[in-house]
């Protein structure tokens, strides 16, 4: 090979070295856990491998370099005390179900790239070593591996508490972006009762946020931190859940009552968790992103938390995102927007829509004040 070939052959060859050098000696960044705990250090991903993002709306995948990320970011996408069970037939979906519950929770990742661009989705199982100042080599006594995953499933007996993730991945050699203003909602709920609790769910981040409970007795409640978002509510107050669903004006495929709500209380009735009764509570949104609101009881614990002492009378209210197929229903997704344990001989509340508490507009670094006058309504289903 003459030298005019040999040189471009020995710079790729340099330049990939380099690459796998650079790679294998990590980049400055921190990592913060679920339980408050963090690790900094060098970030070293596998060497000559890229993350893999599925987008759980299409499905399609996406490759990105580590390189490239400034951030990786996790929230929950649902979670759940789930039974124990076996299939009693092979092949059929009955199934045997076991003392106890363990945890599962799902997890939706945000890809922050250097360039700004985000990207969401669910992570293909990696792996981040975080190396400590000292790097000894492959056999650091500092070093701390972090599995990234989309799904954490915990033993029987264990809390959601035990499934401690990574919740923020953050690279110290790219500026953070500026933080964005966020917003506060004030709400005061006439006539309701006294209120216990509040939940606000945002419709472009799929979130859910906790409200505080200013004035019980004079119905205000309030939220602060929220991102600019279009947000429905729900307000515990006395005897009553009252949440707000809405249908999304103009949309290219509405929700249809009369064809839509029984596949929708089938899908609601099928959920699988510690809960022993639910129900439709009303449908927002469209067939293509449907809100989709619920309301949860369970009024005797389980055997094997009743042997323990622990109360699990409760009642709660979800938002379960959904989209229609040609002839049925998927679901996409849970969050809990507000939960209560009930005392010793209480009857659990019911929940019912207020359309007043839905859909509710919050610009960027706004205070924003709602007041709805409760309306009396018969009693639902407890």
């Amino acid at each position: 090979m003459s030298l005019a070939r040999l040189v471009p052959v020995v710079l790729v060859v340099a330049a990939l070295a380099g690459r796998v050098a650079a790679e294998e000696a990590g980049r400055p960044g921190r990592v913060v856990f679920s339980d408050g705990t963090s690790a900094q250090g060098r970030l070293v991903f596998t060497v000559g491998r890229s993350l893999h993002l599925v987008d759980p709306a299409t499905g399609k995948g996406r490759d990105v370099d580590p390189a490239e990320l400034a951030a990786v970011l996790s929230r929950v996408e649902d979670e759940a005390l789930e039974r124990p069970y076996t299939f009693k037939t092979p092949g059929k979906d009955e199934k045997s179900f076991g003392e106890g519950r363990y945890p599962l929770r799902n997890l939706l990742v945000t890809l922050v790239l250097r360039s700004g661009e985000r990207a969401e989705g669910h992570l293909r199982t990696t792996v981040v070593r975080v190396l400590g100042p000292e790097r000894g080599g492959a056999e650091d006594p500092d070093e701390r591996k972090v599995l990234l995953r989309r799904q954490w499933k915990g033993e029987v007996g264990q809390t959601l508490d035990d499934l401690v993730y990574a919740r923020e991945v953050r690279f110290l050699d790219v500026p953070e972006a500026v933080p964005a203003r966020l917003a506060t909602l004030r709400v005061t709920l006439r006539d309701g009762g006294a209120v216990r609790a509040a939940g606000a769910y945002g419709h472009r981040a799929r979130l859910a946020y906790a409200g505080t409970v200013e004035d019980a007795t004079a119905g205000r409640v309030r939220f602060d931190g929220l991102p600019a978002d279009t947000y429905d509510l729900a307000v515990l107050a006395g005897a009553h859940a009252l949440v707000g669903v809405a249908p999304s004006p103009a949309a290219a495929r509405p929700i249809v009552p009369e064809d839509d709500a029984a596949p929708l209380s089938e899908l609601v009735a099928k959920g699988d968790d510690l809960y022993d009764a639910r129900r439709l509570v009303g449908v927002g949104g469209d067939r293509d992103a449907a809100r989709v609101a619920v309301w949860k009881r369970v009024l005797r614990p389980t055997t094997f938390d009743g042997e323990r002492g622990r109360a699990q009378a409760l009642v709660a209210v979800d938002v379960w995102t959904a989209h229609r197929l040609e002839h049925e229903w998927r679901l996409d997704g849970r969050a809990n927007l507000l939960r209560t344990v009930l005392a010793d001989g209480e009857e659990p509340p019911d929940a019912a829509v207020e359309p007043r508490l839905a859909a509710i507009a919050v610009e960027a670094g706004a205070t924003v004040e709602r007041e709805v006058h409760a309306v009396r309504r018969p009693e639902g289903p407890r």
